[in-house]
């Protein structure tokens, strides 16, 4: 019965404070993290972490890096390599290095616990990310494209990272079966669209019953579920799979209309209970980090802003038709995925508690922050979202 109550206090408070930071602008996970945070031992402890709820945001996390998966495809990747590439070096992997190097040479912690901590702050998150661009209309746009691209390989490098340091002792296996994972995917991927007439003829037919959504729907979890165990039995992280897996599921093999269908019954079912318990369960095991490790946030959030100015920089000279600071804005965005690498290193022991909070309280330090550059012109356009919710 006390997991029932700690499970509708979570996500009752969890929906509220996410649907007010939504009003005011600001993304709901900050509210969702908030207020596991609230009610977590930092503040009240009414709430307090347990095996049990770990279970459950074990379950939440697939669903919500199966939603992720299903907004990239293939074609991202592939297009726009040398544009998306200047910003995912901007805009992840400098500042994300220099924070890593700070931590080793200046607080001497060791080096897997500080790349995981500055990768899990420095990476942008798509599912932020994707809706900002959707909300300020920007896909109107090849530069729209571009930042979602240059964030999709900045999350696949996070995710390969931590499966990488997840297994240091056996770092060459795990990186040679990363190098097969991706041969594999895009493999697998080429396949798919050879025979993309008859996978779609056989959507199709299950998109003209009721039925026929409800089995495509557990299809795709099912291959989710396939995927991430193979991941897991090959010693990688499951969520690198169940990535890989929302990835090779789009709207041309399925058709748009059902493949819209489907895909607003994920984000409908995330949204509403997946993605506010998952961060506020995340919230409650986050404390107040102690004096030293809040100078070191701080000078870790000033070196992705100023990083923020080399990619304000880059975009004046290759963005052709989106603000540059409204650009920078959202490229700097934070949000699931730090949170998401945060959460699978601190349960498997990989960092701190403090090194966890410094995570917690750097996403929602440049959640709210980044945002702020976004320009007024941009705003004043903005598009209303039915079933995208940050």
């Amino acid at each position: 019965m006390q997991i029932i109550i700690e499970l509708l206090l979570l996500l009752g408070a969890s929906l509220i404070l996410g649907e007010l930071f939504e009003k005011y602008g600001f993304p709901g996970i900050v509210g969702n993290i908030l207020a596991g945070f609230i009610l977590g031992p930092a503040i009240f402890g009414i709430v307090k972490p347990s095996s049990e709820l770990s279970a459950i945001a074990e379950v939440s996390l697939f669903f919500i890096i199966l939603l992720i998966g299903l907004e990239v495809t293939t074609n991202l990747i592939k297009k726009n390599i040398r544009k998306y590439s200047i910003f995912t070096f901007t805009g992840f992997i400098l500042p994300a290095s220099l924070i890593a190097v700070f931590l080793i040479l200046v607080y001497h912690i060791g080096a897997t616990s500080s790349i995981i901590t500055a990768i899990a702050i420095g990476t942008p998150s798509i599912s932020i990310i994707s809706v900002l661009v959707l909300r300020y209309r920007l896909m109107r746009y090849q530069d729209g494209s571009v930042i979602i691209a240059s964030t999709v390989i900045s999350d696949i490098i996070a995710f390969s990272i931590l499966a990488v340091l997840s297994n240091s002792s056996d770092t060459m296996y795990i990186v040679l079966a990363l190098a097969i994972v991706f041969i594999a995917l895009f493999a697998i991927d080429s396949l798919i669209k050879k025979h993309a007439f008859y996978i779609r003829r056989f959507f199709n037919r299950m998109s003209l019953t009721d039925s026929g959504e409800r089995i495509t729907f557990g299809l795709i979890i099912a291959a989710g579920l396939v995927f991430a165990s193979i991941f897991q039995l090959i010693g990688i992280t499951y969520v690198l799979g169940a990535f890989f897996a929302g990835m090779l599921i789009y709207d041309t093999i399925m058709g748009k209309k059902f493949y819209g269908r489907v895909s607003r019954t994920f984000k409908r079912i995330n949204y509403s209970f997946f993605i506010p318990l998952f961060f506020s369960i995340a919230g409650i095991s986050a404390i107040f980090p102690s004096g030293i490790y809040i100078i070191f946030l701080f000078i870790a959030l000033g070196i992705i802003w100023l990083f923020s100015i080399v990619t304000y920089l880059m975009g004046r000279r290759l963005f052709e038709n989106i603000n540059p600071v409204t650009g920078t804005g959202i490229i700097g965005s934070r949000g699931a995925v730090g949170i998401t690498i945060g959460s699978v290193a601190f349960a498997a022991g990989l960092i701190s508690i403090n090194l966890y909070s410094i995570i917690i309280l750097g996403t929602i330090i440049l959640s709210l922050s980044m945002p702020l550059l976004i320009s007024k012109k941009d705003k004043k356009n903005v598009k209303p979202l039915n079933d995208y919710k940050t």
